[in-house]
Parts: C-alpha cells; structure tokens; sequence
C-alpha cells in the first residue's frame, strides 16, 4: 500500500527536532531458528511536517536510548527539487539523539528506472544528508532482485548506511540481502506469529520490519513474541487513508516494552491523553493544547496528542484551541466546551473533535497487475454512502472529494482482468473511505 506519500499537514510547528540511531550492520544469512538476541526497534513513517509528532519520536528515543529507531521522512513523494531549512534541522535534530533518518522514495514495483532512482537518492544525499533510502512499491516477483541490489550499492557508494524495502508482505528468499531490511508486514491489524514465522523463514530478523495500523491495543506479550522475528515493527491506531498522521497515544508504551521497561507512568500515577480528530474520525496532530489544576495553574502545555502524568483523584481542567480553519465542535463525552474538568482515577483519554472545513481534493483510482504493471481502462464508480453514483470513468480516474465526507468506490472486472485486491489489502471490489486529503487508491488485478 503506498501510503507513504502523505506529507505535512500543519506549517506553523516549524519547532523542528529530529534523528539519527547508531548505525547498524544487517546479517542476510540464514540460522537455524528466529531468536531475540539483538534489540528489535521501531521504525516510524514520519510523514507530517516537523513538528509534534517529530518531537514525540525524539522524547521516545531519549527516554528508551538502548531501542534502535529508523525515521522514514517524505518531503514531497521524494527528495523534492530544493532543500528545505526546517526539514533540514528536523533531520539534524532525530540524528543527534540516535535516530537513523531514511528517505523516501517509490519504485513501483521496479517499473521506474535506476537513474531516476539515483538522482532520488543523490539529492536526498546533498539535501538532508540521510543515513539511508527507503523503497515503497518494492517488487516481490522473482527477476528483479538485481534492481534492488543495486538501488542499496549506490546508496551505500554515497556513504549511507542502510536501504529498506517495502514489498508490504511476503518475498522469496532470493531478496534477502537486496536491500538491508524488509518491510514483509504492511496493513491493518496485526499479523499472527505464524504469518511471522512463515515470512521470516528462519532467517535472521535484522532482515526484517512490519508496519501495523488500526490497531486499537497491543499487548506488550504481543511484542515480546513478534519481536523474535523482527529487528523493527511500527504499531499505530491510525486508519486508512492516512494512518501515519500522528503518534499512537501507546507509543510511549510500545517503545518502553521493546525496551523491556513498563512504558507506563511513575508509580502511583496515571496518564491523561489528549488527542484532536475530525469529525468523522481522522486524526489531527498539532492542536495546542493547556493541562491545569483546578487552581488554575498551568501544569503542561504542547500538541495533540499529548499525555500528561496526573495524580489519581486530582481534578484538571484541559484546554483546546482552535487554530485556522479547524474549529473545536465538542468532546467525545458531547461537552462543547472547549475547557473540560476531568478527575481521572484510571489512564485517560480525552478526545476533542473538530470541525475542518468543507475543503476539497482529488480522489485517484488506479488499476495495475499483480507485479505492479500500470493498466487503464477498468470502469470505476464512486458512490454516496446512501448508493447515489457521483462520478463513473475508467481508469486512471479522478475525482474531486469533500474532505471528511465518506465515500464508496467500486472497479468493475473486464475480460481477463480479474479485481483481486485494493492497495490497503481489502479483497471487496467495494471500498469504503473517508479521505482526509488527497488520496490514490489503486485496484490489482490478475
């Protein structure tokens, strides 16, 4: 699923930090058995602007040093054509606290040529000065192994030190050491252990990462025993279309659990969150945000999400601001006030609504082989929730969406071209989405 092409929502938190994590060498032979001796760590799709979410991974990585981090960065579905100051300090600032920053680019399933790649990886070089290179639309199809082979020696001749591939599921064996990580995990929920095991085959985990979204809850028992098969996972409650907008309200905790520690708050205390969505239930990062005691003395103050270690029984009074065209509407409990007195005795997790506008964006339907070869031409429909039909064409087709509002989209089979899956893993030729910006959907066929 290539959702990595997702980028800044919120401009004005140009308070950039960033990474960089101790640089890391990835065994590709094989061993008898998948073990754990080796830290696993996270790797984190960062695909917002610098700002709250970036900041969250640098206090993750200061406050668990011992768990490696890999930042994914994307500062316009590539390098771009110029370098951009704050992104710039963004990297500097995950650098200097041990994170290694990768950047982002997309090979469509190696249907876009090597020069082009490089001159990617190049700028990335010069611009940002990246550890590394990450490969959305990685090819899974025997034959293109020396493609991706490649991609990492160039890299690696400019000094980086590793390459990440996202095939997004399950690679034959000949792929392991094409780049120095894969991506063999990449869609909602999380995989079992024996998904785990059967795409690890016995292999070393270094080799390999997985990325998780929807995921409401994850128990540290899960990472524990997924651990054993990767060197790096990614595990967030965001949803599609765009699930890496912000921090899961459990990182913290994901992180501290990989470290072997509670990730929970100091003893004797509890956690109040606070997050801001849509209203129809996207995640919105970067809303600022007071926590006071009932006083009225100010106790902490960022953006959304943040969490704050309260004392059980103490009462708070939380604050939310609006901020241009995203207007406060009312807590998740219906309080429309955008002050809320809460007096927490368990963790906590208050979640502010707001109203964003009735902006418009493109809404892509794409249709492509199995291997990721382009194909036009498949009817397409999109719907109202209540069955109107809005728009028809062929595609590559493209139509214009109110953001927040929820739509159905369906491809049609056509002679040999049989509809087999949506890019976020759904099998139904119908598609239920709620965009929150723009957004490409690509349809698979055998």
């Amino acid at each position: 699923m290539n959702v990595l092409e997702h980028s800044s929502r919120r401009l004005f938190m140009v308070t950039a930090l960033l990474l960089l994590f101790a640089s890391l060498s990835v065994v590709s032979l094989p061993h008898s058995a998948a073990t754990s001796t080796s830290s696993t760590g996270v790797i984190v799709p960062l695909y917002s602007y610098p700002g709250p979410m970036w900041q969250g991974l640098i206090q993750a990585k200061q406050a668990n040093p011992s768990v490696p981090m890999i930042a994914v960065i994307n500062p316009s579905s590539g390098p771009g054509s110029s370098q951009d100051p704050n992104i710039l300090q963004g990297v500097r600032s995950l650098q200097s606290v041990g994170i290694n920053v990768v950047g982002y680019v997309y090979t469509k399933y190696a249907s876009v040529s090597l020069s082009s790649l490089e001159a990617q990886i190049s700028a990335y070089k010069s611009l940002y000065g990246v550890n590394g290179i990450f490969f959305d639309q990685m090819s899974n199809v025997p034959g293109y192994e020396g493609y991706y082979s490649t991609l990492t020696n160039y890299a690696k001749s400019l000094g980086m030190s590793m390459t990440v591939g996202n095939p997004g599921t399950s690679v034959p064996s000949s792929y392991i050491g094409t780049v120095s990580i894969l991506n063999i995990y990449e869609n909602a929920g999380l995989p079992s252990l024996s998904t785990l095991a059967a795409r690890t085959s016995g292999y070393s985990k270094q080799n390999f990462a997985m990325t998780s979204y929807s995921v409401s809850y994850v128990s540290a028992s899960y990472i524990s025993s997924a651990s054993n098969y990767l060197g790096y996972m990614y595990i967030t409650s965001g949803n599609y279309p765009n699930p890496y907008a912000a921090l899961p309200s459990y990182f913290s905790g994901l992180v501290a659990d990989l470290a072997g520690g509670s990730g929970g708050p100091p003893p004797g205390m509890v956690t109040l969150t606070v997050e801001s969505v849509s209203l129809s239930g996207a995640p919105i990062s970067g809303l600022w945000t007071v926590v006071q005691s009932a006083s009225g003395n100010t106790l902490a103050t960022g953006y959304t999400p943040l969490t704050y270690a309260a004392v059980p029984g103490n009462s708070y009074v939380v604050y939310v601001s609006n901020y241009g065209n995203d207007a406060f509407a009312h807590w998740s409990n219906g309080v429309t006030s955008n002050k809320i007195t809460v007096t927490p005795t368990q963790d906590t997790t208050l979640v502010a609504y707001y109203s964003t506008g009735q902006s418009q964006a493109p809404l892509v339907v794409d249709s492509a082989s199995l291997s990721g070869t382009p194909i036009s031409g498949l009817w397409t429909v999109i719907q109202s929730t209540s069955g109107k039909t809005l728009a028809t064409g062929f595609t590559t087709f493209e139509y214009s969406v109110t953001l927040g509002t929820t739509y159905v989209v369906a491809v049609a089979n056509y002679g040999t071209y049989q509809f087999v899956r949506w890019s976020n893993g759904s099998t139904n030729r119908y598609i239920t989405i709620t965009p929150a910006q723009s957004t490409t959907l690509v349809a698979y066929y055998n």
